[in-house]
């Protein structure tokens, strides 16, 4: 089996503990950025129900997951694509989210660039996923503190944390980043 393959079936068995996490559990630290109207964009969606959290927080705005392997989600536009090539206008989402989907691809910044670039001028993206080595809260805010599922100075921590940023914080216009 190759790599991909063994990926994908561990991503196919984890889809019923996937299906648990909600944006409360898991996005919490874009919640307060997110604001009625905006059109938002959710990649890596999974099973969605991430998905519908973030969309009851920028309704009516128009939402959109994306992943490679869609499952319907009930009031969502859910689209099969690659997040590193999507099939979006430049310019087309006030607000990204990408849950635990960078550790999945071979080129993370690809997926990044390509999040920057059907951002509206503005924009929020909000990033979580693991960090395999240590911790990485970016910017420092309590509402990233509060929503890390492991406490960072527990010497039994996981050596797996969440990190969350900001479009504003990683990536500045002209500046070829």
């Amino acid at each position: 089996m190759s790599l991909q393959e063994t990926q994908d079936e561990g991503v196919r068995l984890l889809r019923p503990v996937h299906a648990t996490r909600t944006a409360a559990s898991h996005a919490a630290f874009l919640l307060p950025h997110l604001r009625p109207g905006m059109d938002l964009l959710d990649l890596g969606c999974g099973p969605g129900s991430i998905t519908l959290g973030l969309a009851a927080a920028v309704a009516p705005g128009q939402t959109v997951g994306v992943d490679l392997h869609p499952q319907p989600v009930t009031g969502i536009r859910v689209v099969a694509a690659d997040a590193a090539r999507l099939p979006f206008p430049d310019g087309a989402f006030d607000a990204i989210h990408a849950g635990a989907l960078l550790q999945h691809v071979a080129d993370p910044l690809a997926v990044l660039r390509e999040a920057r670039r059907v951002a509206r001028p503005g924009a929020v993206i909000g990033l979580a996923d693991a960090d395999w080595d240590g911790e990485l809260l970016h910017p420092a805010d309590d509402t990233l503190r509060r929503s890390s599922p492991w406490p960072a100075a527990s010497a039994k921590a996981p050596a797996r944390t969440w990190a969350g940023a900001c479009a504003s914080c990683w990536s500045r216009p002209g500046s070829g980043t």
